[in-house]
């Protein structure tokens, strides 16, 4: 394997498409003709795929400086509550959602008059919901099993 060489107007060119985009910069100079990176709309440092990557950036960052601060976030009750009714919380928030929309077109209103608070409307509906599933669900299988018990 060659080791290249480049020059520092090479490297410079070479941060220059890495800035703009371009997947696989090289150290050609012979491409003039190419719009600097400030000339091509949508791509740059903060595109959608470098915002999309500042939260797990943000959390390797705080489990470097502590790593008890991740331990800590990932363990409080808060967060294993939110763990426990992920599921029911998945299958039921689609459904909220439906049917809030179907709420909004009887009411004659648009999504856009009434964002914010929907949307804070359906995470409470869809939470409550939820923990009632959730409760049900180890209701009608604590009932189960005592009859599996009883029967064995």
């Amino acid at each position: 394997m060659s080791e290249e060489k480049y020059t520092a107007e090479q490297l410079e060119r070479m941060a220059d498409q890495l800035l703009a985009g371009d997947s696989a910069p090289t150290g050609d100079t012979k491409h003039e003709d190419r719009p600097a990176p400030q000339d091509k709309p949508g791509k740059g440092v903060l595109d959608e795929k470098t915002l999309a990557s500042l939260p797990a950036a943000a959390l390797v960052y705080l489990f470097a400086l502590d790593p008890g601060v991740l331990t800590r976030l990932l363990t409080n009750r808060a967060t294993i509550f939110l763990g426990g009714i992920s599921a029911s919380f998945f299958l039921i928030h689609q459904d909220v959602i439906r049917i809030t929309y179907m709420l909004l077109d009887r009411l004659g209103l648009t999504l856009e008059q009434s964002k914010p608070i929907l949307f804070f409307a359906c995470g409470a509906a869809s939470v409550a919901l939820s923990v009632i599933y959730e409760r049900l669900e180890a209701a009608v299988k604590r009932r189960i099993h005592g009859r599996a018990l009883n029967n064995a």
